[in-house]
Order: structure tokens, then sequence, then C-alpha cells
């Protein structure tokens, strides 16, 4: 027989898809590919997509391979095999990194029968590519990631057979393909093209992350200011069960006239986009969670009884004759005025906005106060012996902290702080893409 004709049909990639999935490792994440394509196809695919790269080499687990060694040794069991299998793939991965393919009948032999030993096996390699994938399998593989590992989980997908694996994700991310928009319709975000990952999570990922935690840290402390103030005035005046601040001065507190500086949080920048994007090592430090754990609650705790104990001690030294509305008025506006000033702090890039809220909370709450005479004294805020010593106050409770940070920033800089000191940032760049 002769060939009349040879076809083929080329699955083209999107533009820039290994430059991401690139990005994306070295961001910290890990990458796998859950595919129903047969195995020839899916290896092809994982290698023009950057998944294997040039030092890795390839290692195959095939439901044919399995019953061939069955039917050679009838004492073994497909299970056995599988098992030995695996134990051979982490005896080749402790010298050489091996992308990891396996197909679609041993991937449902191994989840019944050795799951545990599978999600160990695979949690080591570079990367996973299951071929042969039923969509039921794909949200298998998702669900019983999050079983075996802390880790978050985000499933990408252009089709109607990626939904199950898209809403059983943390996060699921649909592309809007030729396959049609279910995966967009069903996922948390839809994107354009697949290299709109780069941004969405090296960028507005990272940023939200960041400016949330923060938020958080701001919201912590403004709770327990105002708590630890009234507790050392209780102790203060023998326990007086007195509240200090009443239930309009606490809503005034924690909306109207903290609500602009903390929005100023949420759009601060500690390094811009670009360099975010060339740097994705810079996502990375955000998989150690030092943005919001334990060790920061109990700094802020600290903060917050610190600062508490200087404005009430503070305001009773300085003002020594002063009755009940004074106290609370002194005690009230020196609360504004740390709060912006924490903010101040904080902020890695300051920008018009951040000053325009400053003077809109001190306007507003000058305002209201003069509205609400009976709660706050306006006339003594603006006596002599008042108008300056207020904000000492705030200053003394919030100046340690800045020259705590200052110190950090200077001798014990952090990556990013690094990296917007850099002076040759635009060289670096150069150089990075002469050398890719």
């Amino acid at each position: 027989m002769d060939f009349l004709c040879v076809t083929g049909v080329e699955d083209l990639l999107q533009d820039d898809v290994a430059s991401t999935i690139d990005n994306l490792r070295n961001a910290g994440m890990k990458v796998w590919m859950l595919t129903g394509d047969k195995v020839e196809t899916a290896t092809c695919i994982s290698i023009s997509a950057g998944l294997k790269a040039k030092n890795h080499k390839i290692y195959t687990i095939k439901n044919d391979d399995i019953k061939a060694k069955v039917n050679e040794d009838k004492n073994k069991t497909e299970v056995d095999v599988l098992k030995e299998k695996f134990n051979e793939y982490r005896d080749k991965i402790h010298f050489d990194p091996h992308l990891f393919i396996i197909d679609g009948d041993t991937l449902d032999l191994a989840l019944k029968n050795c799951e545990k030993e599978f999600f160990e096996t695979a949690m080591l390699a570079p990367s996973l590519v299951c071929c042969r994938c039923s969509p039921t399998q794909k949200r298998i593989i998702v669900h019983t990631i999050k079983n075996y590992t802390d880790a978050r989980t985000a499933s990408v997908g252009d089709g109607g057979n990626d939904v199950a694996m898209i809403q059983e994700a943390d996060v699921g991310i649909g592309i809007e393909g030729k396959e049609g928009l279910q995966a967009s319709l069903a996922a948390d975000y839809s994107i354009k093209e697949f290299k709109s990952l780069n941004k969405l999570l090296l960028w507005f990922g990272r940023i939200a992350y960041k400016n949330t935690s923060m938020m958080s840290k701001f919201i912590i402390h403004r709770g327990l200011i105002v708590s630890f103030n009234q507790f050392i005035f209780s102790c203060m005046f023998f326990f007086n069960p007195v509240a200090l601040y009443t239930g309009f001065l606490n809503f005034g507190y924690s909306t109207i006239f903290t609500s602009l500086p903390c929005i100023c949080v949420l759009l601060d920048q500690d390094v811009n986009e670009n360099n975010v994007l060339n740097f994705p090592t810079l996502y990375k430090l955000l998989l150690k969670g030092r943005e919001l754990n334990l060790r920061n609650f109990l700094l802020w705790l600290f903060k917050s009884i610190f600062q508490a104990f200087i404005i009430m001690f503070g305001s009773i030294l300085f003002f020594k004759e002063n009755i009940f509305l004074e106290i609370i008025t002194v005690t009230f506006t020196c609360l504004i005025y740390l709060e912006i000033f924490n903010v101040y702090l904080e902020i890695n890039k300051y920008h018009w906005f951040m000053w325009v809220s400053f003077g809109v909370t001190l306007t507003v709450y000058l305002l209201t106060i003069g509205l609400f005479s009976n709660l706050l004294d306006i006339y003594f805020i603006f006596t002599t012996k008042t108008f300056f010593k207020i904000p000492l106050i705030s200053l003394i409770a919030w100046a340690p902290f800045f020259i705590i940070s200052k110190i950090k920033k200077w001798c014990f800089p952090e990556a990013i702080e690094k990296l917007n000191r850099s002076k040759n940032f635009e060289k670096m760049i150069e150089l990075r893409d002469e050398k890719v």
C-alpha cells in the first residue's frame, strides 16, 4: 500500500503561554495540566507550553505498560505495579527533575486504590500532566489536592468540560475561547487570553492581598485602641462604669472620621506594576504569610495598648483640671490624629488623594463636633493651651513606631525596598531580556 497523503491538525496555543507559565512557576505556584487529549498530544503540548523545562526529563505511566507488567508477573496486581512506578519516580526525581505524565485509566486506578501515594508522588514533580481526564476526574483532583495540602487552588479552563474543575477550586478562572462561554460564566473571574493570568494573579492578586491584610490590621487596631481607652479610663477613675464614648462617637470613629484615610490603604502600591510582572518572585514572598500572622497581630495589639496608654495619661498630664467632657474631647481628637499618622506611616506611595483625605477628615470632624456640642467641646480644642497639645500627644504615641520603622527599612531592607531603591532597574530588565 502506498501513502496518498498525510494530514495533521495543529492545536495552536495562544500568545505568551510559555512565558506566562514560567512566570507563575517563578512566583512559587505549581502548574498542573489536566487535559482530555491522549498521551502523545498532551506530551507535545506540555513541551510547547513550557511545562517541560530544558533540564527536565519525561516520566510517563500508561495503563498499557502496567498491564504488560502484570502479564509478565502473575503474582502482582495492577495496583502493586502502579505503586512500584510511583516508587521508581521518587527515586528518579532525586537525581533529575522529571515531568510526570499519567493517562486517564491509570489515574482512575490511582484515585480508587492508592490516592495518598499518588498525590505524595505528584507533589514532588515540577509539573503533572493528566491525560484523557474526564470532567469528574478533574474535579476530584482539585478537591483532593485541598485535602492533602494546605495550598490554595486556582483552576483555569476554556471549555464546558472544565466547569466542574473551575467550580471546585478556591479560585475559578474562565477563558473566553472558541469553545464558548460556559467556563467564563461559571468562573469567579473571566479573562480573554491565558496571558492575562500574569496581571490577574501577580499584580491584582498580590496588591489585593497586601492591602486587604493592611486594612485588617487597621480595623483590629481601631477597635482595640477604643476598648483600651475605656479600660484605662475606668481603672484611673476607680473602675467607674461610665462610658467614655457614646454610641454616636463610636459610630463616627469607625465610619465617618476614619473611612477616607483607610481608603488610602486600599489604594496603596508598595511597588509598581512593571516591577511585579518583571520580577514574579516578589509574589513568592507572600507565600510565607507574613502580612497577617500571629506575630503581626501581637505587634498591633501592643501598638494599640501603648497608644491608648499615652493618650489617656497624656491627656491627664497635660490637662490636669479637665472636666469629663474635656477628657472625652482631648482623647477622641487624639484618636483622629493618631489614625491619620498611622495611615501616613504605613503608606508606601504618597499621592494627592491621601493628602485630600487627611484634610477632609479633619474638616468633617470639626464641623461634626460643632453641630453636636453636647458630645464634644469644640471651643476647648481651639484654646491656646489645647490647640498644639493634642497633636503633640498623638505624635508622642506615634513617634516610636515611626522611628523603628525607618531604622528597620534602612538597616534591614526587604527585597521590595531594595528593588525600589535600585537606580539600574531598567538596565536589569534589558540584561534579562537579552539573556532570554
